[in-house]
């Protein structure tokens, strides 16, 4: 059966009058002629559910408001008191008439449900001018089910504004929903805006947050204010990317901001993860003409540094964004007259994955930050870097590579921490980047960096130097079990930083200590002019450190044992561990005899 019939089916069974106390039809020939007069008589009717049935392909020039109430909103209706819906049809809320309002306000203490329905052309720029398809300040939850917001536009939050107020709100944009080409004016969230105690969860499959703008303000695709959180693990809408082409000042993709009136601790999060093994999440194609193409992120500035603004990534892409800074994401922080400096924070692939994510399959783009350019509006390029890391900001990652991306710097952080703060990364990877100054800057005190594990492979750097501190107070350096094979540059500009280095084989090594885990060479790769950086099985790297657990970017075992001589163990330096799965003729094959596995 089709997926629409088999869908049409259920809704026909929890949508009849036997499992709802209220069902109503509005249309032009109907008994009720306006949506509005059928929510009115559901909430006089005093059941707690409702559903109201709009006519297939009826457009309603109205503006709709739900006070505290429970009510499933269903379009494409065959007829007035039918109870079969019209396959590939839908209803539309309207912006006609001139009024300056959203199509639906709701609020209150309010369950809404949203199918098959449309809302589109309208303009909310009067009074808060907030949410210009769907505004809801209340308590509940709204929930839209093959629903297209389109061509709204508002002061903020341009599609839809999420206000949690007096409780909790939770914002479900499931399955067949669009928010697309809607534009917040003067202000911020130009598809989705959320505050207060609110959850926006967009998991399921052909949803999008699409070619929405904010151009003066924040999150041209959703804007997320603390203690607000969005959890978004769609794999993208008919192929198309989950949060794609949308356009701000600041966080093209997504803007998460503190906020100086939530709790202490509730930060503002966007979680972004894979609930399609085939189709990772992705941030793609968005612009920031200040700062942040995929992701910005801002901590308030009053000096409350216990409501931030954090992402948390778990197997995901950011790519082909578009920024004069931060084209990758932006971790920008916040300067308080009295208080200390205090940043925002990324993590990648640390720490636990959400409820519903799962790993990416095999051969499957994943964990990459690709692709990004940083340049002015203009298309010229700026002196920002792919990733920027401020003031006291922390940026962890356990398994990312970093690929073709074009900037000044790859990673750039602004140090002076007066908290915690400086770069992590495990099991990374960068190659056939374009940088015009060093790979990794840190300038200001108190910058920690560790690379660990890590392949810097043949990258554009047009600079002496792969990494370059600029201030020697406080900093610290730690470099293990990687490789640095940048060749025509030096592996660092230490002015007198704290420097742990072990296990580590580069181009250069007369800015690294001397000693004998610290090695002169070059990698063999399996195909590096196609951008395979695993080693061949008879690579300086394979077999050089000392064994300690683990996967590798690829989530394979670590320390596995070739018959090659080792260094100082079964370890391979970089991002990748070679396997001992060889068959004759492969490029990582040692013996074809079949003895020695």
């Amino acid at each position: 059966m089709p997926f629409r019939l088999l869908l049409l089916g259920v809704v026909i069974v929890l949508l009849s009058p036997q499992a709802y106390a209220v069902t109503l039809w509005a249309g032009s020939s109907c008994t009720l002629t306006t949506i509005q007069a059928a929510v009115d008589a559901a909430a006089a009717s005093g059941d707690s559910d409702n559903v109201i049935h709009l006519i297939a392909n009826e457009s309603y020039p109205e503006r709709v408001q739900v006070a505290g109430l429970n009510v499933t909103v269903e379009g494409a209706s065959a007829g007035c008191g039918s109870l079969f819906n019209v396959v590939g049809a839908t209803s539309t809320f309207e912006g006609a008439g001139g009024a300056d309002t959203s199509l639906l306000t709701i609020s209150g203490n309010s369950t809404v449900v949203l199918g098959d329905v449309v809302f589109e052309n309208a303009h909310a720029l009067s009074g808060i001018g907030a949410g210009g398809g769907i505004n809801f300040v209340g308590s509940g939850s709204l929930t839209l089910i093959n629903v297209a917001v389109i061509l709204n536009t508002a002061i903020g939050g341009g599609g839809i504004n999420a206000d949690a107020e007096g409780g909790t709100l939770d914002v479900f944009i499931n399955e067949g929903t669009q928010i697309l080409n809607n534009t917040a004016q003067s202000a911020s969230g130009g598809g989705v805006q959320l505050f207060g105690a609110t959850t926006l969860h967009m998991v399921e499959p052909d949803t999008w947050i699409a070619l929405n703008h904010a151009p003066n303000g924040y999150g041209g695709g959703l804007h997320i204010v603390a203690p607000a959180t969005a959890l978004i693990g769609s794999p993208g809408f008919h192929g198309a990317p989950a949060l794609y082409a949308n356009r701000a000042a600041y966080g093209g993709g997504a803007a998460v901001m503190g906020s100086s009136t939530c709790p202490d601790l509730s930060h503002a999060r966007l979680f972004l993860y894979t609930t399609d093994p085939e189709n990772p999440i992705r941030v793609s194609d968005n612009v920031a003409t200040v700062s942040g193409g995929g992701v910005y992120l801002l901590p308030e500035d009053d000096g409350h540094p216990l409501c931030d603004a954090e992402l948390n990534a778990h197997d995901f892409v950011i790519e082909d964004n578009l920024a004069s800074e931060g084209a990758g994401m932006t971790l920008d922080e916040a300067t308080a007259q009295g208080f200390v400096d205090h940043g925002s924070s990324a993590l990648l692939n640390v720490g636990a994955r959400p409820t519903g994510a799962v790993g990416c399959g095999v051969d499957v783009r994943c964990n990459e930050i690709s692709g990004n350019v940083d340049e002015d509006q203009n298309g010229q390029a700026t002196l920002g870097a792919t990733i920027f890391v401020g003031t006291s900001s922390i940026f962890q990652a356990d398994a990312l590579a970093m690929h073709h991306n074009i900037a000044n710097f790859l990673m750039h952080a602004a140090g002076d921490n007066d908290l915690e703060g400086g770069i992590s990364l495990h099991n990374c990877l960068t190659g056939g980047n374009n940088i015009a100054r060093e790979l990794i800057k840190m300038d200001g005190d108190d910058n920690p960096v560790v690379i660990d594990q890590c392949t810097l492979a043949p990258d554009i750097i047009n600079s002496q130097y792969v990494i370059r501190f600029d201030n020697t107070s406080g900093n610290v350096l730690t470099i293990s079990n990687t490789i640095i094979d940048e060749p025509g540059t030096l592996s660092l500009f230490n002015p007198g930083i704290d420097l742990f280095v072990d296990y580590v084989l580069t181009n250069d090594t007369s800015t690294l200590p001397t000693q004998v885990d610290v090695v002169l060479g070059e990698p063999d790769y399996v195909d590096l002019a196609n951008g395979d950086y695993h080693q061949t099985a008879t690579s300086l790297g394979v077999d050089f450190a000392p064994a300690a657990g683990g996967v590798d970017l690829d989530g394979n075992p670590r320390d596995v044992d070739l018959p090659v001589a080792n260094f100082f163990g079964a370890r391979d330096l970089g991002a990748y561990e070679t396997q001992r799965t060889f068959s004759c003729g492969a490029a990582d094959t040692i013996f074809c005899d079949g003895f020695e596995l």
